[in-house]
């Protein structure tokens, strides 16, 4: 009776721990589109030393963007990932120069979550994005148009998921920060006011699938 006993117990707990939605040694992949929102601060720089000018404005933005994750469960309620992700900002006039102008930027994240509420259809995440970002800025009336840099990206955020057996679906709300702090411009563009930082914070919205592989 008691070895009866003993192997119900074990069952049960082995399958009250496939059940969990997270779990250590978990294994999640996730793909997300969402929009993102920016208040930001600029700072362009007349590309002459002899002048030595430079002016600052405060404008907004707003971009589209595409993120693939993948998470590893490290305990019973914490886990680690790396995520990549693609932006694409809604095109717009240079605050300086009055210019069409088109910006791009790419971020590799370390992220962070915390899964205080774990259930068989329900994780719930609170989390953070610790990542480096590349930043692609082109006004078209530059002779080389095109402006590069890279910065620190960073977001907290809040982010439940619903599952149907291994596959779900989520949403994720969240508050990036993004910092430009040394771009670079073509040294041809001279006695024009040329993009030297670029920073900005906001909100942002994403919904996504995900797949847990074990």
């Amino acid at each position: 009776m008691k070895k009866i006993l003993l192997l119900f117990l074990f069952l049960s707990g082995a399958c009250l721990l496939t059940a969990q939605s997270f779990h250590r040694g978990g294994v999640v992949m996730d793909l997300n589109s969402g929009i993102e929102f920016y208040n930001t601060s600029l700072n362009y720089n007349i590309n002459n030393a002899i002048k030595n000018r430079d002016t600052s404005l405060v404008s907004k933005a707003a971009n589209v963007n595409l993120a693939f994750g993948i998470e590893v469960g490290i305990k019973k309620h914490f886990g680690i990932g790396l995520r990549g992700k693609a932006n694409l900002f809604f095109k717009e006039l240079d605050a300086a120069s009055k210019n069409q102008s088109t910006v791009k930027s790419s971020d590799l994240i370390l992220f962070l979550n915390l899964h205080p509420i774990v259930r068989k259809k329900l994780d719930l995440i609170i989390g953070t994005d610790l990542g480096w970002s590349t930043l692609n800025f082109n006004v078209y009336s530059f002779k080389n148009n095109q402006i590069q840099g890279s910065g620190a990206y960073l977001t907290a955020y809040v982010n439940p998921r619903i599952y149907f057996k291994r596959w779900g679906f989520n949403i994720k709300a969240y508050l990036p920060f993004v910092s430009y702090t040394n771009l670079n411009a073509a040294s041809d563009n001279l006695d024009k006011y040329i993009l030297s930082t670029w920073k900005g914070n906001g909100f942002g919205v994403s919904v996504g699938v995900q797949l847990k592989l074990n």
